[in-house]
């Protein structure tokens, strides 16, 4: 009991201490203070991985615009220092003026951003790309052998990226790319389901959807050729007999697109057979410009959407030939090897060099056609927050960020997010789980309203509770 006491005493002593402190010395005392200050480490670092990421994703490609410099970068300005303060915890900034506030919190950026090893706002910022690499790459390769398994052909990739024209397929990429590259089930969750879905809060910005089909068309065939070259993973009778891709297929009657195609795939779409959406063009709420229905018109969409689909197949497929040729006799000789290295006088290190020499071959975005690999990436010595993208990737990302700028504009990705939260809600597939580089910074801005912050969503949801309790309490008492 006197340890109690001993510690309240304590506790009231800091905080009379505090209180008291002049404001000259306010932030001599913050700094100071090790384990304040380290903590408010340890949140910023938490602060760039689960929000600066999602609205900045590549370091910009001019020198002139690096979003992260403490005192003229967008994301310091513009979103750090607006939504930060409210996570400090020093105790001896708690009666800090604003000005003081922002002293701080600059020498704290400063700090996290010159510091070397774990804690680096660079650093954490690649960490978390590598690990929304990751699950995209996971998402695609359990997507892949759900389709092999099926004898389904692997959708072409351009198929993904409309919500208006063939929302049955985008509805797979948001459920399965998208929801693995934020990597957050608990977030997505909560968004999916506050409510029951009637809420306005987003997924993610457009900055990351458009990172997220970058990722995918860029590695579209390297995930394939790492994949079906593993021969524990995928056997020789799944390769030739079962592996299809849509690219394969033409516009002719002889070698029309099988009509069992991943869209109505319950392994691969959570989405039920008896609703489908489509888009209203007589609508003017921009918040449901998409629908859902379960009604006698749903033949009529279906036939539609695949009229659609396979028109845009035949558009592509041409330019796809000859690296999916390419692919295919990569793996083939990668197969042939790993069954048989010792014939190739070969060891488990030279497999591993050849995959890795192969592999890089096969990306997208490359500058040149002679299937030449990348050149390796070098160490940055200077300008260490330029992007080592290419002129390709960049025209891509910038024309996908630019396509979904629109869509948000026209409200278009409002109104998906709500007709995808009400599906999640009311039409889903139980299902077992399965195992920017832009010109200016001031396009950027836009971004930062779309930062989700799972903890505000949880203290506002608390919040909205408490008033509705106390409603209730105040009515039962004036009906007494």
């Amino acid at each position: 009991m006197s340890h109690q006491n001993d510690d309240s005493e304590t506790t009231n002593d800091t905080v009379r201490n505090v209180n008291s402190i002049p404001k000259t010395n306010r932030l001599v005392k913050a700094k100071t203070y090790k384990q304040g200050w380290n903590n408010d480490l340890l949140a910023l670092s938490k602060f760039v991985k689960e929000q600066v990421f999602y609205v900045v994703v590549h370091d910009f490609k001019n020198d002139s615009d690096d979003p992260l410099d403490v005192n003229n970068g967008a994301i310091c300005q513009h979103l750090y220092l607006k939504k930060f303060p409210s996570k400090v915890t020093n105790i001896h900034m708690k009666r800090a003026t604003r000005e003081e506030m922002t002293v701080y919190l600059k020498d704290l950026w400063s700090t996290a951003l010159n510091t070397k090893g774990k804690g680096n706002i660079r650093r954490e910022l690649s960490s978390e790309k590598s690990a929304v690499y990751a699950a995209i790459n996971e998402a695609f390769r359990k997507l892949v052998l759900n389709c092999i398994d099926r004898k389904i052909p692997v959708p072409a990739y351009e198929t993904f990226f409309s919500k208006k024209k063939l929302p049955r397929r985008y509805f797979i990429f948001f459920d399965v790319f998208y929801q693995a590259g934020r990597h957050n089930k608990q977030l997505w969750k909560v968004v999916t389901e506050l409510n029951k879905g009637d809420n306005l809060i987003p997924y993610g910005s457009c900055i990351f959807e458009a990172h997220v089909m970058t990722t995918i068309q860029e590695n579209y065939y390297k995930w394939l050729f790492l994949l079906l070259s593993d021969v524990d993973e995928v056997k020789e009778e799944y390769f030739e007999e079962q592996f299809k891709m849509e690219y394969e297929y033409c516009d002719t009657e002889a070698n029309k697109l099988p009509m069992e195609l991943i869209d109505y795939h319950a392994a691969n779409n959570r989405m039920t057979q008896d609703v489908e959406i489509y888009f209203d063009e007589n609508e003017q709420d921009k918040c449901r410009l998409l629908k859902v229905t379960a009604g006698d018109d749903r033949e009529s969409i279906r036939d539609t959407e695949r009229g659609e689909l396979e028109m845009l197949v035949e558009e592509v497929r041409e330019k796809h030939q000859h690296m999916m040729e390419l692919m295919k006799g990569k793996i083939r000789n990668v197969r042939a090897i790993k069954n048989d290295p010792r014939a190739n006088g070969m060891t488990d290190e030279d497999v591993k060099k050849l995959v890795s020499v192969e592999k890089k071959k096969l990306i997208q975005f490359r500058t040149n056609d002679n299937c030449v690999p990348p050149e390796s990436k070098k160490r940055r010595t200077s300008n260490d927050h330029r992007s080592r993208c290419s002129d390709l990737k960049v025209q891509f990302f910038q024309s996908a960020k630019e396509m979904l700028d629109r869509e948000e504009e026209e409200g278009l990705i409002t109104s998906w997010e709500r007709v995808y939260k009400d599906i999640l809600n009311n039409h889903m597939v139980e299902q077992i789980e399965l195992e920017p580089v832009m010109g200016e910074p001031s396009k950027m801005l836009t971004e930062f309203n779309k930062v989700v912050d799972l903890e505000e969503i949880m203290a506002q949801a608390g919040k909205e509770n408490r008033v509705n309790q106390n409603e209730l309490q105040a009515s039962s008492y004036v009906a007494l």
